[in-house]
């Protein structure tokens, strides 16, 4: 996804349609006239192929949008591969653009019946699916999601949420399925391909056959509403479908003279239709809004296959194998039309792709940041230049960038320059310069009950700096506001001041403080390591048996962290850990230290593994460590274990029980030990607990359910939301 004038002739050539008027650059005439060159070429190339090919035949497959349903062209394509019929190429809407790359880059039917099989569409679609446990990672947006959130422009004119689904997780399933292809024009591939998508401001359709084909994948397949649009090229794009769901005059005008098979898994208006959903509403919508022009594209195709999958709704993947069926009945009942039109075709044609260079990338370029931030992100990625594309490597970097809250999309296009070097083009689309939003937290199991008020305001001093501030209503009150000069994963300057009440009721007793903190950090990155020196200043005020009266502390701390999380919402390799430390008044060193791993255990069961260890200064109580204070272990937060030092471990293993669009319903066994010391080592406490939780993550809010059985007794306990746990000077 990248404005990409600055490379020369693979800009103009990533569009197969452009506004009327437009001209290409340094060539000096329209677009039109390029489009007229080109289709008169193309027809001379078959003139001239055609004798020579003509007994290899071959058709052209437009395959339409539908959902789910898409599975259909699974069956069509597998009775051509039955029956040796050459599919000279593919273009292909929404589900149908899926299918088609699929095909496109080397899957044969059986392994596109084995991947629809196994698709997991709700855990795709549900995007906040992440553990009981809280993370120790570094994605602040992830544990602190809103509810709700307004965002506005500088004009003030508010902006989002664009839709209900931000599509990341499906994007990184389309990264992954196209991990083999490494060309950027799509008439390398295979079988040559293109993609359709509708630009949302002005209602165009726009045809792609250059680029990133995962992110070409997530436009086409942006349905409205559900998911967010997709930034290509500074063009906001949504379904294909919206602008040509059955994509018949593109197939024509990229393949002319060649025989058009469109398959239609479109469904039709009904007024009998029970709608039992806002997906359901969706779907009629679109199917009302499409059907004119559908029918419209298919009067143009040489043969209409239309597989019967009325009845199958629009998401739901669980009926794969039936679906696929329907597409190979449908393409078995007109074989010999089919047969028919294959043997007119002129043949597999040697279309005129770019011709790829060198696999070694010559340069890294970044677009959609301001020119120093830009040039940060450059200076990272200077280790690529010279080496082959290292496609783990650029999205890792592209993850991290995702994860700061400065940044709303990231990706990649492997362009080439007049000469042929490989060019890795970075594009990066910023978050709205304001935001607004709103969240909260409650549980039974201690009095940690929150209510938050959050706002981030950008670009105030600079192009890229930001201002975030939240406010946290409840029993405890707490104000907290942080100024960064750059996003968390670059290297930034950052100044911090907090003030909050924090009160407990410990082992020890209770205890009562407000405490008033200012620091300042210098915050370094370098691909997946994090790490960080300041000075902090904090004034803490006792009451109520806290055992203290008032302390003034200041000292340096420092950072580090490692994060290697495939997914921040919803983890299933890689691990995570991060050190904090704090010297007040140079006497004794306050540090954290945690560490997190998933592991994935067939496509249901997930393990999770946690540990910790803390040192604090317990002759000052506001400085002492609490075990369970931060929910070490559940069954003690309510009384956690004032101590010097203190270690945890916890382990749990999960079981997805059903799926959903809107979330997933999972259950966990887990259990955790905590071991408490004073300054000498000597046990203070060590207590332990076992427990079953039930799982509700989703969309809007997390939800939890849980019975435990622990050192202490037997205790139940529910939580929504995710907490904001204090994290300054120390987490």
């Amino acid at each position: 996804m990248g404005r990409r004038g600055s490379v020369g002739p693979v800009a103009f050539l990533v569009f197969g349609t452009e506004p009327s008027g437009s001209s290409v650059p340094g060539f000096g005439f329209g677009y039109k006239d390029v489009v007229r060159v080109r289709r008169f070429l193309s027809v001379l190339l078959v003139l001239c192929l055609s004798p020579a090919l003509a007994a290899e035949g071959g058709v052209v497959l437009a395959l339409s949008g539908g959902g789910t349903r898409g599975f259909a062209h699974i069956g069509v394509i597998e009775v051509l591969e039955e029956h040796k019929i050459p599919i000279v190429g593919i273009v292909g809407t929404s589900i149908g653009s899926l299918i088609g790359a699929l095909k496109a880059s080397g899957y044969d039917a059986a392994e596109m019946r084995r991947i629809v099989g196994d698709l997991d569409l709700p855990s795709l679609l549900a995007e906040n699916t992440g553990p009981m446990f809280v993370f120790t990672g570094n994605d602040r947006r992830a544990r602190t999601s809103t509810v709700s959130a307004l965002t506005y422009k500088k004009s003030g004119r508010q902006r989002g949420p664009l839709g209900i689904l931000t599509g990341d997780k499906l994007y990184q399933y389309f990264t992954q399925l196209m991990r083999h292809v490494t060309v950027t024009d799509f008439y390398d591939l295979p079988i040559p391909y293109a993609a359709v998508a509708t630009d949302v401001r002005t209602g165009e359709k726009v045809v792609f056959r250059k680029g990133n084909l995962p992110s070409v994948m997530r436009a086409s397949m942006s349905i409205p509403a559900l998911f967010e649009p997709w930034e290509i090229n500074g063009r906001l794009l949504v379904d294909g479908g919206l602008a040509s769901n059955l994509p018949v005059d593109a197939a024509r005008e990229l393949f002319p003279s060649i025989p058009v098979i469109a398959v239609d898994v479109s469904d039709s208006p009904s007024a009998d239709r029970v709608l039992n959903s806002y997906i359901d509403v969706i779907d009629q919508s679109l199917t009302i809004m499409m059907r004119r022009t559908t029918e419209e594209e298919a009067r143009h195709a040489d043969l209409v296959i239309s597989p019967k999958v009325r009845g199958f709704s629009f998401l739901d993947s669980s009926r794969a194998d039936a679906i696929v069926e329907q597409g190979r009945e449908a393409a078995l009942a007109r074989i010999e039309e089919i047969t028919a039109l294959s043997n007119r075709g002129p043949g597999i044609l040697e279309l005129e792709g770019t011709r790829e260079g060198s696999d070694i990338v010559e340069d890294v370029r970044v677009e959609g940041l301001p020119e120093k931030a830009a040039l940060d992100l450059r200076k990272r990625c200077l280790p690529w230049i010279g080496k082959p594309v290292d496609r783990d490597r650029v999205e890792q970097t592209l993850q991290r960038l995702i994860a700061s809250p400065g940044i709303a999309t990231a990706d990649y296009q492997l362009g080439r320059t007049e000469s042929g070097d490989l060019v890795v083009l970075l594009d990066i689309r910023q978050s709205p310069e304001l935001e607004i939003g709103l969240s909260g937290y409650t549980t039974n199991l201690h009095r940690n009950r929150w209510l938050y008020l959050k706002g981030t305001a950008r670009g105030l001093l600079s192009d890229y700096d930001s201002l975030s501030g939240v406010v946290r209503l409840g029993e405890q009150w707490g104000i907290g506001l942080s100024y960064q000069t750059a996003p968390e994963s670059m290297n930034a300057w950052e100044v911090n001041f907090a003030a909050h009440n924090w009160a407990m009721e410990t082992s020890g007793g209770e205890r009562d403080w407000d405490r008033y903190a200012l620091g300042v950090n210098r915050l370094f990155s370098w691909g997946d390591v994090r790490w960080g020196l300041g000075l902090a200043y904090e004034r803490v005020e006792g009451t109520r048996g806290s055992g203290d009266d008032k302390r003034d502390a200041v000292g340096p701390t420092f950072f580090a962290s490692y994060d290697t999380l495939d997914i921040p919402s919803d983890p299933t390799k890689g691990h995570a850990w991060r050190l904090s430390a704090w010297w007040p008044n140079l006497k004794e060193i306050n540090y954290r230290f945690t560490y997190f791993k998933p592991l994935e255990v067939g496509d249901n069961w997930r393990t999770y593994f946690r540990v910790g260890y803390a040192e604090g200064d317990l002759d000052f109580r506001g400085h002492a460590v609490y075990l369970g204070a931060a929910e070490e272990l559940y069954s003690i937060s309510s009384r956690p274990v004032e101590a010097e030092r203190m270690a945890w471990a916890s382990v749990a293993f999960r079981r997805v029980l059903s799926r959903s669009v809107l979330g997933l319903v999972a259950a966990e066994l887990f259990g955790s030990y905590g071991h408490a010391m004073d300054r000498d080592y000597k046990k203070i406490a060590s207590p332990w607990e076992v427990g079953l939780a039930v799982n509700f993550p989703n969309n809007l809010i997390d939800i939890k359910l849980a019975a435990m059985y622990g050192s202490e007794e037997f205790k139940i306990g529910f939580f929504l939301g995710v907490p904001i746990w204090d994290h300054y000077p120390l987490p």
